[in-house]
């Protein structure tokens, strides 16, 4: 499977998300169809939410970071106790 984020072009996540969603609303509540899928629902919805979970990590990889360089403010006793 390619990357999401190698094969989204101008839309990126967002742009799929909406293109997700207006298949949904097409399927579930017989809307007119809007977009013309280039993949199926299931394989646009895997590859949105296997995006997602790599975003979540990173960001709480991140969160991490941001998290110890929070515990260098003056008077915080928690800046030596905190790993590298």
């Amino acid at each position: 499977m390619h990357s999401m984020s190698a094969r989204l072009g101008r839309g990126g996540l967002g742009g799929c998300i909406l293109r997700l969603h207006a298949m949904a609303t097409h399927l579930i509540n017989d809307a007119p169809q809007t977009v013309t899928g280039r993949e199926p629902i299931w394989q646009l919805a895997e590859e949105i939410g296997d995006e997602l979970d790599a975003n979540a990590a990173s960001l709480s990889r991140i969160t991490k970071l941001v998290d110890q360089l929070g515990c260098l403010r003056p008077g915080n006793d928690s800046t030596r106790s905190t790993p590298a």
